[in-house]
């Protein structure tokens, strides 16, 4: 698999964006499912530096190899055998 880029943040939860819990952060991120989940972030601090944030994923769907979908495994993929997608 290809490494991931991550793209802008679509969303944080309320104790994330009020800055009440400092011990972790609640981000939710658009992925493309066709390439690995980062374990790493690049982070911008107060002082403008950047740095590596470790992620910490709650729960990883299923992901069908063949059609890089979440939600299921290859073996279930009704897009097998189909010439496209749209069949």
């Amino acid at each position: 698999m290809k490494k991931c880029s991550v793209k802008f943040p679509i969303n944080v939860d309320g104790a994330t964006s009020e800055l009440v819990r400092i011990s972790f952060a609640r981000v939710y991120i658009e992925v493309d499912a066709s390439k690995e989940l980062p374990n790493k972030v690049p982070l911008m601090n107060e002082r403008n530096e950047e740095f590596q944030q470790a992620v910490i994923y709650e729960y990883v769907p299923p992901v069908c190899k063949h059609c890089s979908l979440f939600g299921y495994l290859d073996k279930h993929c009704r897009f097998v055998g189909k010439t496209s997608f749209k069949e």
